[in-house]
């Protein structure tokens, strides 16, 4: 019991180590200054200097005369976190590694800012705070995670997995393409779809070891090297090459967020969306296409809606009369809540709160579009008998095509659903093109008559729309 209370308490004082070390860390960033228009050679942090040295030849052409190459830097600022590191390694080691932990559980926001606009100052301590943080979403900690994730047994990841899973997301783009070729306003619209350069889970060139091992042994001994500032510059230089060989586009491998980026024409599926609960290889091909392909299939269509779309496109009376149906249907999606009850009054009142189909416009058809590729996707697949058998034995009476729309549903729920004031501020959000999340799930299932097969819907019933009411963008 005493090797115990003693072991705890060495531990708890090694926290409270750590713990100041970090308030230090933070004073040291808090109290920074910017100065502007340093020269290199006048850098006064030899090691810094030499760090730069090491990266600026092969970030810059060479021609550039790198001795009068100025620097944006507070030099107090890195004088001080190299000295604080160097007095305290072990602190600093340990530190620079609970930063690492949080940020690849993203389960807190460990950056000095947010989002909002910064200061010259501010921008120039967020950097150098980004700079000794060798985690922060650069291409050598993420090609080092993926390889850890690969000699693991990480899911989805052996290159067999990986093409069965492109070959899925292939059957989607082949429905989306399909009906591009029988719109009358989208001539281009398959060259378009084909020239869109998707990133789905880990790229193939990380499952070989040796494309990397260079990069990846500057990671080796980290946990014991003593020069950690040292090593975190070194790291910043591998993360600069990585970054001309263009793997800084694959920088969200381990976020659940999916992106289409339009200025590269860049679709975005990452990894985490390949891991339970969203993802196994056993789950049934009706829940995959629902999730995954619908999801897919919403990134796709960003190309081919508004603000993305070609600008000849609304030189087409089809292609306008799509948008206003879109935006039409959405406007109709009307909701009675309750508001709080004025001063004085005795009771709350109710209020009808409509959907904004004009500012949604960008993401609900996108929303729609994408599941209804998806579901054909599965329908192909699957074949028309196999839609309405069970999809598997532990969902007794749930069929493939009620399956797909559960799954679809999945992407957009949560817990905050049905929470009365979240969704009114949903609702009024006017700087997100979002719908909220109930308004997503189910104006997707009012679009899709499959929706109403799936479920015995009667036409008179809220979740169904007539064939005139319906909208759609290629037809």
């Amino acid at each position: 019991m005493l090797f115990f209370a003693e072991r705890h308490s060495n531990r708890t004082a090694e926290y409270e180590e750590v713990a100041a070390f970090a308030t230090e860390y933070f004073s040291i960033l808090a109290n920074s200054t910017t100065k502007l228009d340093v020269k290199l050679d006048d850098l006064r942090n030899s090691r810094f200097k030499s760090a730069l040295n090491e990266i600026l030849p092969d970030h810059l052409d060479e021609q550039l005369n790198l001795a009068k190459l100025k620097i944006y830097v507070d030099e107090n600022l890195i004088d001080n976190l190299d000295e604080l590191f160097q007095r305290k390694p072990k602190q600093g080691q340990h530190f620079t590694l609970l930063v690492a932990l949080m940020l690849m559980s993203h389960s807190i926001d460990v950056r000095p800012y947010g989002k909002e606009e910064m200061s010259q100052a501010q921008l120039s301590k967020f950097c150098f705070y980004e700079a000794v943080n060798p985690v922060k979403v650069g291409a050598i900690f993420n090609l080092y995670v993926a390889n850890l994730m690969i000699r693991n047994s990480f899911s989805l990841t052996t290159e067999s997995e990986l093409l069965t899973i492109k070959g899925t997301m292939k059957k989607v783009q082949n429905e989306i393409s399909e009906a591009l070729g029988s719109a009358s306003w989208s001539r281009s619209g398959v060259e378009i779809l084909s020239n869109i350069i998707e990133f789905i889970g880990l790229p193939e060139e990380v499952f070989v070891e040796d494309n990397y091992a260079a990069e990846l042994s500057r990671f080796s001994g980290f946990e014991a090297e003593s020069d950690i500032f040292g090593k975190i510059m070194k790291l910043r230089a591998s993360n600069f090459r990585l970054a001309e060989r263009h793997l800084s586009a694959r920088d969200s491998y381990f976020k659940l967020i999916a992106t289409f980026h339009a200025g590269l024409n860049h679709l975005t599926l990452p990894i985490m969306f390949f891991q339970p609960p969203y993802y196994r290889s056993d789950y049934p091909t009706s829940y995959i296409f629902g999730f995954l392909g619908s999801t897919f299939g919403h990134e796709i269509m960003h190309r081919f809606a508004p603000p993305h779309n070609q600008a000849n496109w609304f030189s087409h009376a089809s292609y306008n009369q799509s948008l206003n149906c879109y935006k039409r249907s959405y406007n109709d999606m009307c909701f009675v809540l309750t508001a709080p009850h004025d001063q004085g009054a005795s009771e709350n009142r109710e209020e009808t709160e409509c959907v904004d189909g004009e500012n949604d416009l960008k993401d609900n058809i996108p929303d729609v579009e994408g599941a209804r590729a998806a579901f054909k996707a599965m329908k192909r697949q699957l074949g028309e008998e196999k839609l309405g058998q069970q999809a598997i034995e532990e969902l007794d009476g749930v069929t493939n095509e009620q399956l797909f729309f559960i799954a679809n549903a999945k992407v957009y729920c949560d817990k905050k659903m049905n929470d009365q004031a979240e969704f009114l501020k949903s609702l009024r959000n006017s700087e997100d093109s979002h719908g909220a999340e109930k308004v997503r799930v189910n104006g997707i299932a009012r679009q899709m008559s499959e929706f109403a097969t799936a479920f015995h819907c009667q036409p008179t019933q809220a979740m169904v729309l007539s064939d005139s009411k319906r909208c759609f963008l290629f037809n």
